[in-house]
């Protein structure tokens, strides 16, 4: 196995028995004259485009903004990146417990001018929108010391 783009050492011998690589979603061994390989179904990286919508018990109330905003994380491709719960994408940070980090301004900032990867949403959301979001964002906590609900 050679690697050269110098077209006079094309058919150097290689000193390497052993070679491992990973291109383009592929990864790949090569040993003494054998090679597999095989191609890793989605990449931590890679949205999830085939997430499904949270279901009702992961949701957890029945309150119309929450639900609102579990289904609005769902159809604006939230959901494709964060994780809920174990649902969803890998390629943002877990939103299992974003209220116990995020303020609600800071979610509503957040949401609007996204961030390293993240798109902005601010002219994708209609107020209500960015409402019923941040919403079901602020509901994603645990239960606090003295607290009886949600």
């Amino acid at each position: 196995m050679v690697y050269t783009f110098d077209k006079a050492n094309a058919n150097a011998p290689t000193r390497r028995t052993t070679q491992y690589f990973e291109m383009g979603g592929h990864r790949g061994i090569y040993h003494d004259g054998w090679f597999a390989n095989t191609k890793v179904p989605i990449a931590p990286w890679s949205p999830r485009f085939d997430a499904k919508p949270l279901p009702a018990a992961l949701v957890g109330t029945a309150a119309a903004p929450i639900v609102n905003g579990a289904q609005l994380f769902h159809d604006k491709g939230c959901e494709f990146c964060h994780t809920v719960d174990g649902q969803g994408g890998m390629r943002g940070p877990d939103l299992t417990l974003v209220a116990n980090r995020l303020s609600v301004n800071d979610l509503r900032i957040k949401i609007a001018n996204g961030g390293s990867n993240m798109p902005s949403f601010a002219g994708i959301l209609t107020h209500d929108d960015l409402d019923n979001l941040v919403t079901f964002l602020e509901s994603r906590t645990t239960m606090r010391p003295g607290q009886t609900s949600r």
